[in-house]
């Protein structure tokens, strides 16, 4: 995100869990726009790059000539370049403007409130005409990605954390969950979207324990899939999914070493500490090979049990977890 920032885009984070699930777009697409960053902005972030680019004259007329191309090609609903010419004409801060991010920025918008939006602000627009449910968000986040390039922005990128958590999903939503990834991560050129990128972050073992191994999801989804009258048409998504997973070329993510363990505890403890007052213990880390073994979110949800537990004075429970509390804080290896 830092990285991304710094050279000008605009960037969204994406923690995929069961409260999240990635096969459904429209919360998705929700929390991109919720969790929206750029260098100059860190809350509220599309509403106020918006209310920018207006105040400072922002010459949007390139942006509505692709709009109706886009309208065109089928690829956008007439929807957008209405609502974009309403948008010039809007003073931010009104209740046409606040009507028109909030719809840009997924929210349930009334099509009654949209309309007159249109018929008072640009009267001169005969068909606005909105997307449909299912390719809602896929469009607002073209549009919006081309709105990001011509007021001056890289582009926008979005980081899916987690994509391993569509295994909790039961199988028709982890095969819609894989079409999701093939549609965010342009493996098609139908998802391409000028100035967009995708991100994402999955453990080592989720293609062998549930696509290509114990869970056999290219086996049997594709097929699943094939067979229903309702999701036939999202089979070709699937399978580009998942095919993904397996062969992309990934960058593996170094185990920390013990050192940098001890590091991150520290940093974690003085914000417990600030938290909730006293001293939490040292705590021992895993040494040598062993620390490749661990994930670094067993070892923090650890030492926060672990100092939860001390706060309550529950000290007989620490013997169900396989740590020493109230260790020195020393950086020689020999000692630990």
């Amino acid at each position: 995100a830092a990285e991304a920032i710094e050279q000008n885009f605009v960037v969204s984070r994406v923690a995929v869990s069961k409260n999240l699930p990635l096969h459904n777009p429209v919360p998705v697409f929700v929390e991109m726009l919720t969790s929206l960053r750029s260098r100059s902005h860190a809350d509220d972030a599309l509403v106020t790059i918006v209310n920018e680019a207006l105040n400072r004259g922002a010459d949007l007329s390139q942006l509505m000539s692709w709009s109706n191309d886009e309208v065109r090609a089928g690829r956008l609903a007439p929807l957008f370049p209405a609502l974009l010419s309403a948008l010039r004409r809007v003073t931010p801060g009104t209740d046409a403007f606040d009507t028109i991010l909030e719809y840009l920025s997924g929210a349930a918008v009334p099509a009654g409130a949209l309309n007159v939006v249109v018929r008072v602000h640009a009267p001169h627009v005969r068909d606005h005409t909105a997307p449909r449910a299912p390719v809602r968000a896929a469009q607002t986040a073209r549009f919006l990605s081309r709105f990001f390039l011509e007021i001056g922005y890289s582009g926008w990128i979005v980081l899916f954390d987690e994509l391993e958590l569509i295994r909790l999903q039961v199988p028709v939503s982890r095969g819609k969950a894989y079409a999701e990834i093939a549609s965010w991560f342009a493996l098609d050129e139908e998802s391409w979207i000028p100035g967009f990128g995708a991100v994402g972050t999955v453990t080592r073992d989720f293609v062998s324990s549930c696509i290509d191994g114990g869970g056999l999801d290219m086996e049997v989804l594709p097929w699943r899939f094939s067979v229903s009258p309702r999701n036939a048409d999202l089979t070709a998504h699937v399978v580009l999914g998942m095919q993904f997973l397996i062969d992309q070329e990934v960058n593996v993510c170094a185990a920390p070493d013990a050192r940098r363990l001890k590091e991150i505890q520290q940093a974690i403890r003085r914000e417990y500490a600030a938290a909730f007052g006293g001293a939490p213990s040292v705590l021992k880390v895993p040494q040598g090979v062993q620390v490749g073994g661990v994930s670094v979110r067993a070892c923090i949800r650890r030492w926060i049990t672990v100092w939860d537990l001390e706060r309550q004075g529950r000290t007989e429970a620490l013997a169900d977890y396989e740590v020493v509390p109230a260790l020195d804080d020393v950086d020689d290896d020999e000692n630990d």
